[in-house]
């Protein structure tokens, strides 16, 4: 069995691994609002395949001192560098405006892709009633399906 590293999880193989699975895949810069858009709507205008969007992006993104730096993700900026922080973002900001756009709620049933038999080459290490992460599940289903030495 294979261990999941980092390089498992970087973008390009997580693309690799959806485009292994004949899945629709997009990897774009996370930033960039118009490479997303036009993302969304190429996904929209595939009907037989589920789509993945993988946006690269950095923590913090145009954020003086926070921006990809260690030690902000998930934590609370505080109230002494909150005021500067927001008034760089509304300074960032293109359109203040009503922007119009109405997201479309998923679809309620998805039709069913067959497989083929495809089985795994070894059960999962996990038991029923385990908490495990969605994305550990995936990986690891994935490695054992299409990558068994």
């Amino acid at each position: 069995m294979h261990l999941l590293s980092a390089d498992v999880l970087c973008a390009e193989n997580r693309s690799s691994v959806c485009d292994v699975c004949r899945w629709n895949t997009y990897v774009v810069d996370g930033h960039d609002v118009d490479a997303l858009c036009r993302a969304f709507y190429e996904a929209t205008t595939v009907k037989d395949k589920p789509t993945c969007l993988l946006a690269k992006t950095f923590k913090g993104r145009g954020i003086p001192e926070i921006e990809d730096a260690d030690g902000w993700h998930g934590r609370a900026i505080g109230a002494a560098k909150s005021d500067s922080i927001l008034a760089t973002i509304k300074k960032q900001l293109a359109n203040l405006g009503p922007h119009g756009l109405r997201p479309c709620l998923p679809a309620d049933t998805l039709a069913e892709i067959p497989f083929g038999g495809v089985q795994l080459s070894d059960p999962p290490a996990y038991k029923l009633g385990d908490k495990v992460s969605f994305f550990y599940v995936y990986v690891v289903v994935i490695l054992m399906l299409f990558f068994v030495e």
